[in-house]
């Protein structure tokens, strides 16, 4: 039983990583979309 616990327990620290990288990347992403919006309508 104690191996599966600490098993589980390692699995849901790895979710947590991908979800706080994936928050991060789309975080990026969404603000990369604001500075190109700002530069397209400067252009303008």
């Amino acid at each position: 039983m104690k191996t599966t616990c600490k098993l589980s327990k390692q699995h849901s620290q790895n979710l947590n990583q991908l979800v706080t990288v994936y928050q991060i990347v789309s975080y990026q992403i969404y603000f990369l979309n604001l500075i190109n919006k700002d530069s397209f309508y400067a252009k303008k």
